[in-house]
């Protein structure tokens, strides 16, 4: 009977040992739970009005569950990183910010939050210039510290071993977990054994493959006849209007020369943007282009664009944080042709570089370069090459399709136009 005894005792303590740890915290209008079973498995759930994923860290994997229209996706992180690397995103040490001067208050007051005893604690100080005073509520906890440590490992994993020191969030003082501050509070605390599923991913998760950066810009996988694949964005550099025309220039034909600095022009069209320029009789946008062997410039005119130029704007969304292909620009420049404003830059990391000109508030003419031979004067190039004063803007247009009787009478030609000018300036956003 003793050793039944402590056989069930044995056997209670072991399953106490192996138990996860479930922390479930209120952030603002989110709930974040996060069970913890071992260093190897770790799951935060994220719930929100817009909001309802998860991470996973599974040994040394991290994953994003996301459910989206009935359906379950899951991003391996690995990936992701090797994608943006490949698009110039590369991690940078980020900066530590410094804390601001604060003190610490132990009221010596208990308080229970979400089930853990803790502590009250004042926090007052200087913050930039601007005083704060909080109330909050910590613990010493070790089965908490636990969850507060694993998840600041998931979100190293996740960012590749490196961000900025994560402690404070959870921690003001090392070995003090915070339960309760201002938007944050500690619902519930619980220990107990989950099922091995929980730190599975779900099975009618859809992994999403992440794209061959590598291939869409040339030089991607070996194939059985070729030494690289061929990009998928190579005839835009080597091909008038990226291989699709419509027919010859009116507005731009009058303005190139036929050579300039050991550049010949091969070719002029107006450019059929994803196969639907043709299909509609739309002609905003025309295109030449410049060989010297394998070195090409392209020219691109675009007759009804508002948008400032690819430069200017690649530069907000690098002011911005938002830019994903380039990762910064370089020799940046600003200045005059004739009467017309230039914006130059070279963008990185592919070397592309790109001089856009206002011609007018609705008529850039942009001239780009992949520098795969060193950067050339791309400016004083233009400048020799191309005859602003032979702009017209009422140069002979495409006339615009007719719609026949057995075609949709609901067809708006004018909405139709502002479809494929909004293609034209998210085609010309990858370049």
């Amino acid at each position: 009977m003793i050793s039944k005894i402590l056989l069930t005792a044995s056997f209670s303590m072991l399953c106490l040992l192996q138990a996860d740890y479930i922390s479930t915290y209120k952030m603002d209008d989110s709930i974040q739970k996060i069970m913890y079973h071992d260093a190897e498995y770790t799951k935060i759930i994220n719930s929100s009005k817009s909001d309802d994923s998860a991470i996973y860290k599974i040994g040394k994997k991290v994953y994003i569950v996301s459910h989206e229209n009935g359906k379950t996706k899951v991003v391996d992180m690995d990936q992701m990183r090797s994608m943006m690397g490949a698009l110039g995103g590369e991690r940078q040490k980020p900066q530590k910010e410094e804390m601001p001067d604060f003190k610490i208050t132990q009221t010596g007051k208990k308080e229970t939050v979400g089930g853990i005893r803790g502590e009250v604690w004042i926090i007052e100080g200087d913050d930039n210039g601007e005083r704060f005073k909080q109330t909050i509520v910590v613990t010493k906890d070790k089965r908490l510290l636990k969850t507060t440590h694993a998840m600041k490992q998931l979100f190293l994993d996740m960012a590749g071993g490196e961000t900025d020191d994560m402690d404070g969030i959870f921690e003001i003082k090392k070995g003090d977990a915070t339960i309760k501050a201002d938007g944050f509070v500690l619902q519930s605390f619980q220990e107990k054994k989950l099922p091995k599923k929980e730190y599975q991913l779900p099975k009618d998760a859809q992994m999403q493959e992440m794209p061959n950066i590598a291939a869409l810009f040339g030089g991607g996988t070996p194939s059985k006849n070729t030494k690289t694949q061929k990009g998928l964005l190579d005839p835009c550099y080597n091909e008038v209007c990226c291989g699709k025309t419509a027919g010859k220039s009116h507005t731009l034909a009058p303005m190139l020369k036929a050579r300039s600095g050991g550049y010949e022009l091969v070719g002029d069209g107006v450019c059929d943007v994803l196969g639907l320029s043709s299909l509609f009789g739309v002609s905003s946008v025309e295109g030449a282009l410049y060989k010297k062997g394998d070195d090409s410039i392209q020219i691109t005119l675009a007759l009804d664009d508002t948008s400032g130029g690819s430069v200017a704007n690649t530069q907000k969304q690098l002011d911005a944080g938002v830019s994903l292909m380039v990762k910064s620009i370089k020799n940046h420049k600003q200045g005059v042709i004739a009467t017309a404003s230039y914006e130059y830059g070279m963008l990185m990391p592919m070397k592309q570089q790109t001089l856009d000109i206002i011609i007018d508030s609705k008529t850039i003419l942009s001239i780009t370069r992949i520098a795969k031979n060193g950067e050339i004067d791309l400016i004083s190039w233009t400048k020799r090459a191309i005859n602003l004063k032979a702009f017209k803007k009422d140069a002979p247009k495409i006339a615009k399709k007719q719609k026949t009787d057995s075609e949709d009478s609901s067809l708006d030609t004018e909405n139709i136009n502002k479809k494929v000018d909004d293609a034209v300036n998210m085609f010309k956003s990858l370049f």
